[in-house]
């Protein structure tokens, strides 16, 4: 399994979202982990990530995995859900996942975060589930949040 890791601030923002996705994308890895910069990750976050992901490789039924959750973290969970809120500080993308997500931004470039566009997506459109690795193997520690356009704040 070959994994490209991008760690990138201002996740957030569409544009810069597209650009992220795009960069990935040229390198033609099956997975692609984008991690933001301002998260705090636990001990030994990385090497679990990656058993989390080996442990789905062949299952085709997510288009992505997330490893922060700022609603649950208690249990291994598949979601499939219209209100998904985990925040886009760790999410690792199946490369057939972030070419449509790509396509998705640049057709329809909103103004909404990423982590509101790309779970709804995921789910209604390319019908795909989504799986959270808990506990959470990173915290966001960022004085502000994406999470602030629903009245909600991490």
């Amino acid at each position: 399994m070959y994994v490209y890791m991008y760690v990138y601030c201002s996740v957030s923002a569409v544009k810069d979202y597209i650009n992220l996705l795009a960069r990935m994308l040229s390198y033609n890895n099956t997975y692609n982990f984008i991690l933001e910069d301002d998260v705090k990750p636990a001990k030994y976050a990385l090497h679990k990530a990656y058993e989390f992901a080996v442990m789905l490789e062949n299952q085709t039924d997510w288009g992505f995995l997330t490893f922060y959750n700022v609603v649950r973290g208690k249990t291994f969970v598949s979601s499939k859900r219209k209100t998904w809120l985990t925040g886009a500080c760790a999410w690792l993308y199946r490369k057939d996942v972030a070419e449509a997500c790509l396509q998705m931004l640049r057709n329809d470039p909103q103004r909404w975060p990423v982590d509101l566009l790309v779970p709804p997506f995921v789910f209604d459109k390319l019908d795909l589930t989504a799986y959270e690795r808990t506990p959470n193997l990173f915290q966001h520690i960022s004085a502000h949040s994406t999470l602030l356009y629903l009245g909600t704040s991490c």
